[in-house]
């Protein structure tokens, strides 16, 4: 019950890609990639050109109220700019931004600036701009050889226009 509560709140009440069927290997490509593409709004690959620290949040690192507080400052939201080479499904555009809510939580997904992913994203559900995504932990998104075994799957795509 707790876990169809958590998967509701994150939005998986249907196939949510953190719950792998029983006997299916997580790790397969063949079988991962057509599921993630299905499910996502939006998959594509590009390269991290821009992040900007939306939201940050501070805490308090000390919990004994006589001691001073030691606050620490960190991002809670980050808008990614990726120049996309290569779209199989969602908006046709050759820069796409991507939202990473609560980045240092276990929901949230941090990117590298210059580094290139494949990326099955939903549509970001905050924004009002369609082409705006967001993934999260559960988002299957690919780099280095993980890339390269999703692509053998997916095959070409196409340019964005």
């Amino acid at each position: 019950m707790l876990a169809a509560l958590v998967l509701s709140a994150l939005g998986c009440t249907t196939r949510c890609p953190c719950v792998v069927p029983a006997g299916v290997d997580w790790r397969s490509a063949a079988v991962m990639a057509p599921r993630a593409q299905q499910d996502a709004y939006a998959v594509f690959r590009g390269t991290v050109v821009h992040a900007d620290t939306v939201a940050l949040d501070t805490f308090n690192l000390t919990h004994d109220p006589a001691r001073s507080p030691h606050l620490m400052i960190q991002a809670k939201e980050i808008r990614y700019t990726f120049t996309v080479d290569r779209i199989w499904k969602g908006p046709q555009s050759q820069e796409l931004v991507l939202m990473s809510y609560q980045v240092h939580t276990s929901c949230g997904r941090d990117y590298a600036l210059g580094q290139t992913y494949l990326v099955y994203a939903d549509r970001d559900r905050q924004a009002t701009a369609k082409t705006q995504l967001s993934t999260y932990s559960c988002s299957r998104v690919r780099s280095g050889a993980e890339l390269e075994d999703d692509l053998k799957v997916l095959g070409p795509g196409h340019s964005p226009s």
